[in-house]
């Protein structure tokens, strides 16, 4: 077992003080957006080796080459305002982005660098408190009925439509809803579509982005609940507090409600634009554990609370979010406190948390073996 140290990410759009609320920890001044457990290069937890700490990307066995030593990549979010709009590659689209942009030569930490590894990044975030979202595209006939509510500008912007998001999102995007983005600042919040978009537009002002927004389905999850993101499909958090595991990947295509680099190009061609509805996962209950799985083979996270789990099989980061726990695994025994985080290697086998007198979240693979013992 290796005590861990998330790193920390301070993005604009993160609150000065939750995650250091959690966490147990002072805070380090200005916004904290994300905490990141995982051995991912551009960010990799700390990992306590023999009385020293070290990027756990260094500690953890290489793998095959591009290969991530750990599958999965465990965050908290702490969202104040919107982020951007963005979408993620599939398999083959990021394998043949990364290999194109490896053979022009693009160093890793060039910002306008889109494919920093050749892998997919699906999501899945777990709301701590009510938290906003905006996740694939509506019903045409939902966003015609919004942009009319704009005024003249957004009727002729629901008029290019016309069967075909795609072409809306090209034209938003190519800058022909300057006088339609225009009404939306000054327009009632008559849909809660409507009123998220308008409230991004007060953070980006001029920002297309805000009109992509209205295109999209604004869902709300509670504590609890999750939202799952795929390859394809173009989203956006808007505000809340919750635990995220994905794809250890940073393949991000951004095109509004951001300051980073923007492809909106590249969006247009990775989106999915005919109708989705947002993806919400109900976790596996037993005993005291609670597994939510993802339709997708790369992650799961399983939260223990008022009671012990056996989780089995992979690497699992263990984080404590309430109270403390002692987790066993291969004849060693930890207590752990609130904010403290363990990483059990793949090779330790099964192992044991007791979260009788606190909570606790475990990224983990998703064929792993979960019992909840009560």
């Amino acid at each position: 077992m290796l005590p861990l140290t998330p790193a920390l990410r301070p993005y604009a759009w993160g609150t000065p003080d939750d995650i250091a609320r959690i966490l147990k920890m002072d805070p380090p001044g200005g916004p904290v957006a994300e905490a990141w457990w995982g051995a991912h290069p551009e960010a990799p937890s700390l990992a306590r080796v023999a009385g020293t700490d070290r990027p756990l990307n260094e500690v953890l066995a290489p793998k095959a080459p591009n290969e991530p030593q750990l599958p999965y990549l465990l965050k908290i979010l702490a969202i104040a305002h919107s982020l951007s709009i963005q979408v993620h590659p599939n398999a083959g689209q990021a394998k043949e982005g990364f290999a194109a942009d490896e053979k022009e030569g693009r160093p890793l930490s060039d910002p306008a660098r889109t494919f920093k590894d050749s892998h997919p990044k699906p999501e899945m975030l777990i709301a701590l408190e009510h938290t906003e979202a905006f996740s694939g595209v509506r019903p045409l006939d939902d966003i015609r009925h919004d942009l009319q509510g704009l005024g003249p500008a957004g009727s002729r912007l629901a008029d290019l439509i016309n069967g075909s998001v795609a072409k809306f999102l090209a034209a938003v995007l190519d800058g022909e809803g300057a006088e339609a983005l225009d009404e939306l600042t000054r327009a009632d919040a008559h849909t809660t579509a409507v009123a998220w978009a308008k409230r991004a537009a007060t953070y980006f002002p001029s920002d297309p982005g805000a009109l992509v927004a209205m295109a999209l389905n604004a869902v709300t999850i509670e504590p609890g609940q999750a939202l799952f993101t795929g390859a394809g499909i173009i989203h956006s958090y808007q505000r809340g507090l919750g635990i995220e595991i994905m794809r250890s990947s940073d393949n991000v295509v951004r095109a509004g409600l951001t300051d980073k680099p923007t492809d909106t190009a590249l969006l247009e061609r990775l989106a999915i634009t005919t109708p989705t509805q947002p993806v919400v996962i109900t976790p596996k209950v037993r005993g005291a554990a609670r597994t939510y799985l993802p339709p997708v083979d790369d992650f799961a996270l399983t939260v223990v609370e008022n009671g012990g789990a056996m989780v089995n099989s992979g690497h699992r980061i263990v984080v404590v979010l309430e109270g403390a726990i002692s987790v066993s695994a291969s004849g060693e025994h930890r207590t752990i406190s609130v904010g403290h985080s363990l990483l059990v290697g793949e090779g330790e086998g099964l192992v044991s948390i007791d979260a009788t007198a606190g909570k606790a979240m475990v990224g983990h693979v998703p064929d792993a073996a979960v019992s909840g013992l009560g």
